[in-house]
């Protein structure tokens, strides 16, 4: 004889199927409000570290993480990322919200237009990204600003695949340099 197992009501396979208060519930979101956030060094040349912040939405909610490239602090646009990125944030995306030039580099204007440079401290941060446990299996996506959204452009045709979005913020795509892609 066959034994077939008959359907039966959910509360049969749990030990506790009581009703759950309020209480309970606002409990349980509170855990997953807000966001997590800590200041990075990375990496992006030999002697070159670049300054940043990550911010993770706390829970396993994230639902990708934007890499936030600045061109310099001094322009009204990029001093409003952070802006950017809390916005992202609740929305439930992580940022990473990094300034493409060091502050030695800033001195000098035409850095703002070495695009090959500044898209490749772009890879480099992505690549890092990846490194990261809370970032390592989320969608990636670039926003740029000023002269970043330039190189969020060139970086992520370099990359051919891997990044889901890019988007420009008065960057215009154009700059003194032609760079080969």
């Amino acid at each position: 004889m066959e034994y077939r197992r008959e359907p039966r009501a959910l509360r049969f396979w749990y030990d506790d199927y009581s009703e759950t208060t309020e209480q309970e519930v606002t409990a349980l979101l509170s855990e997953h409000v807000g966001a997590r956030a800590r200041k990075v060094d990375i990496e992006v040349e030999p002697a070159t570290r670049l300054s940043g912040q990550l911010t993770v939405p706390s829970g396993a909610y994230a639902r990708g993480a934007v890499l936030l490239a600045r061109g310099p602090r001094s322009t009204p646009l990029a001093q409003h990322s952070k802006s950017f990125a809390g916005a992202l944030n609740k929305a439930g995306f992580a940022t990473l919200l990094l300034d493409l030039l060091p502050p030695a580099d800033n001195v000098d204007p035409t850095n703002l237009f070495d695009l090959a440079v500044l898209a490749q401290r772009l890879i480099e941060a992505m690549h890092w990204l990846r490194t990261q446990p809370e970032t390592a299996r989320l969608a990636l996506g670039y926003l740029g600003v000023d002269s970043g959204s330039a190189a969020a452009l060139v970086a992520a045709a370099k990359l051919r695949a891997g990044i889901c979005a890019v988007v420009g913020c008065e960057g215009c795509p154009k700059s003194r340099q032609v760079v080969a892609v």
